[in-house]
């Protein structure tokens, strides 16, 4: 079969599909879609796991050593958590006055001094995950709703006084 009768084919198949698809009432296309996404969801659950035995395979048959396989995953930056790509943040511990760094733009000052002064901040590092991949979670001001807080750094005035009047504060916890 040449190229030109393939593609009308499959055009005329897509086309009916289509067709087929437009005339279902809508409960019958949610259902569709539904189970779209369920054998969409199962299938890259596949593809990874047959994509994990591969990786498995070749570490094997090329007996790269853990150290040099997470350098390099680190290097090109492949690494994923639960919810995407890690990335990291830089917290100052020791005095939570710091605000936190995201590693990206002008460094902070305490960042600065740390490296003026020949210490590594990989160890201020926090490896959080990318946040277009997973929701994180913030708390607010019930007082001034505007005012959040992400629960990373030194907590905000207003968290200290509510936990100082034992506030459950998973009520004023949002998800975004």
């Amino acid at each position: 079969m040449n190229m030109v009768n393939r593609n009308k084919k499959t055009k005329s198949n897509e086309l009916a599909k289509a067709d087929l698809i437009a005339n279902l009432d809508m409960p019958d296309i949610l259902q569709a879609l539904q189970d779209a996404n369920d054998v969409l969801e199962s299938r890259k659950k596949l593809d990874a796991n047959e994509a994990e035995l591969q990786i498995v395979k070749l570490v094997n048959q090329y007996q790269i050593p853990f150290d040099r396989l997470t350098d390099l995953l680190k290097s090109s930056n492949a690494i994923y958590g639960n919810h995407g790509r890690v990335k990291k943040i830089y917290v100052d511990r020791k005095n939570k006055r710091n605000k936190p760094w995201s590693g990206v733009g002008r460094p902070p000052n305490w960042i600065r001094a740390a490296i003026e002064e020949g210490i590594d901040i990989e160890q201020f590092a926090v490896e959080t995950t990318d946040e277009t991949q997973h929701t994180s979670t913030w708390f607010f001001n019930p007082a001034r709703p505007t005012q959040r807080w992400n629960g990373i750094g030194a907590k905000p005035i207003w968290y200290k006084e509510l936990e100082a009047q034992n506030v459950d504060m998973s009520q004023y916890m949002t998800v975004l």
